[in-house]
C-alpha cells in the first residue's frame, strides 16, 4: 500500500514540475516578445468562413450578372429561355466532339422513330403503347 502511494506521489510531483517548467518557458517567451498576441482560433476560423462565404457568393453573383449583360438579356425570363436553348445544343456538340452517344439514344423507341415527323412519332407511340387510340385511325383530341 505504501509503495503504490509513494509512486503516485512521485508521478504527481513530476507532472507538476513539468507543468511549472512549461509555464515558466511560456512566460519567458512572452517576456522576450512583448508584441506577441494571443489568438482565439475559433473566432479566427469563424471570420475566415464568413469572409470566404461572402466572397464566393459575391463572385458568383458578379459572374452571373456579367453573363446576363454579355448575352444581351433584358430580364430573367429571357435569360432562362436562352439557357434552356443553349445548354442542350452545347451538350450535343460536346457529345459529337468526344464521340459519346447517350444511353437515351440507344432506346428502341428512339431508334425506331429516328427521322420521323412529330405526327409519325405520335402514331408509332399510340400503336405501341395505347392501341385503343390507334384502332380507328383518327386522332381524337379532347379540347
Amino acid at each position: 500500500l505504501s509503495l503504490s502511494s509513494s509512486s503516485s506521489t512521485t508521478s504527481t510531483s513530476t507532472s507538476t514540475s513539468t507543468s511549472l517548467k512549461n509555464i515558466a518557458a511560456h512566460t519567458a517567451t512572452t517576456a522576450e516578445h512583448p508584441n506577441m498576441v494571443k489568438v482565439d482560433t475559433a473566432r479566427l476560423a469563424f471570420k475566415a468562413l464568413g469572409i470566404g462565404s461572402m466572397l464566393s457568393i459575391g463572385g458568383v453573383g458578379l459572374l452571373t450578372a456579367g453573363i446576363f449583360k454579355v448575352c444581351g438579356c433584358n430580364n430573367l425570363e429571357e435569360m432562362v429561355t436562352m439557357c434552356k436553348e443553349w445548354t442542350p445544343r452545347k451538350r450535343r456538340e460536346l457529345e459529337k466532339r468526344f464521340g459519346i452517344e447517350p444511353k437515351s439514344m440507344q432506346h428502341e423507341d428512339v431508334k425506331a422513330t429516328k427521322g420521323m415527323t412529330e405526327e409519325e412519332e405520335w402514331e408509332y407511340i399510340k400503336k405501341k403503347y395505347i392501341p385503343e387510340l390507334a384502332v380507328d385511325g383518327k386522332d381524337d383530341d379532347y379540347e
